[in-house]
């Protein structure tokens, strides 16, 4: 079980409620509203398995409700390389 982070290479800021993600030198800028910052912000530094729930907690989702489009958005975070899984 890995721990997900930052990719290297990936330049990060966040603007009031709005977080902007871009591979560094060429982009593309991703932007990151609504309840996207809160995932992304919950995603870094925990197992992928636990990042749903997680989000459920902080937003007061169900758990049930949400799991399914948590998963697809770490999944492209992690394919478009803005996000990877680190070992432990």
């Amino acid at each position: 079980m890995g721990l997900l982070a930052l990719a290297p290479g990936v330049a990060l800021v966040d603007v009031e409620d709005v977080t902007y993600l871009a591979p560094i030198p060429w982009g593309p800028i991703v932007v990151l509203d609504g309840v996207a910052p809160t995932i992304w912000r919950v995603a870094r530094g925990s197992a992928r398995e636990d990042v749903p729930r997680r989000v459920a907690e902080e937003t007061g989702a169900g758990l049930d409700e949400i799991r399914d489009d948590v998963d697809r958005f770490l999944t492209e975070l992690l394919e478009r390389g803005l996000l990877v899984e680190t070992a432990v």
